[in-house]
């Protein structure tokens, strides 16, 4: 979605310093964040992220991840 493809743009255009991506509950932070440590890893020589975020959200992340990164 055009939203989403700004927040990747202008995220990975911010590395080193980075970006804090917070919106709505459902509005694709899983999808972003994903497309946005593809593009880092692929082209920037990342190697290594972190990712805050809620405790309660661990499982739902890792899962989300898991599935919809590879």
């Amino acid at each position: 979605m055009a939203h989403q493809r700004r927040v990747v743009e202008e995220t990975a255009e911010a590395w080193p310093e980075g970006r804090l991506i917070c919106d709505e509950v459902g509005m694709g932070k899983t999808i972003e964040a994903i497309l946005v440590l593809r593009r880092l890893m692929a082209g920037r020589g990342v190697q290594r992220v972190l990712i805050l975020l809620p405790a309660g959200l661990l499982k739902q992340w890792q899962t989300e991840l898991r599935e919809k990164g590879e």
